[in-house]
């Protein structure tokens, strides 16, 4: 979110109590709400507010956003609500764990991740900002991945672990015969709802 005098002067991010469980819902004197209900806060400075949309705005086609900082509230913004709006993270994870490039390809039949957002609820469900710590909450979308045109084999789509919850992993085995190059395209759909186009990755 951007905007003016949105919080301090210089970065802040949270300071996480041993047993905290999920990001705080204000910061340095700055909270966010959806219709209401506050979002967890990432990080925040005067022009800049990183946050999470809350589940609670799941099933509404619009939501009302206000800012507080320090009791000065905004005005109030009112943004269009779909269940789903998947986008994917500008950089896709090799099967060893190094970052897919140029310099760095996969090979046909390895596995490749992908990590995501807007993916919508889980099963079993999650909480807004929620630290998730294992792989078991999975969409309850259908996840269909392809790379150079090819329907490849999800390996594993779900929250992605030691993550917030929000934020996916997709894990799929890359299909053989596609030709080695450093711009194949990968497209991604969830539920039916594409993510954005010109995603490419690295093949040798």
């Amino acid at each position: 979110m951007y905007g003016n005098a949105l919080g301090p002067a210089t970065l802040s991010t949270p300071t996480f109590a041993a047993n905290a469980t999920a990001y705080p819902t204000s910061l340095a004197g700055t909270q966010v709400t959806f219709d209401g209900v506050a979002a967890p806060i990432l990080y925040v400075v005067s022009g800049q507010i990183g946050l999470q949309v809350p589940f609670e705005v799941s099933g509404k086609t619009t939501t009302h956003v206000q800012v507080n900082v320090n009791g000065q509230l905004s005005n109030e913004v009112d943004l269009n609500a779909v269940p789903l709006t998947p986008g994917m993270w500008p950089t896709a994870v090799n099967q060893d764990g190094t970052y897919n490039s140029a310099s760095n390809p996969a090979s046909g039949g390895q596995g490749i991740s992908f990590y995501v957002t807007g993916a919508g609820q889980t099963s079993p469900a999650l909480t807004d900002g929620q630290f998730v710590l294992d792989a078991t909450h999975l969409p309850t979308a259908n996840t269909v991945v392809t790379i150079g045109g090819q329907t490849a084999t999800v390996l594993y789509a779900g929250s992605a672990p030691d993550s917030v919850s929000g934020q996916f992993q997709i894990a799929v085995q890359i299909p053989g015969g596609i030709a080695a190059s450093s711009t194949v395209p990968v497209t991604l759909s969830i539920g039916g709802v594409m993510a954005q186009s010109g995603y490419m990755i690295a093949l040798k």
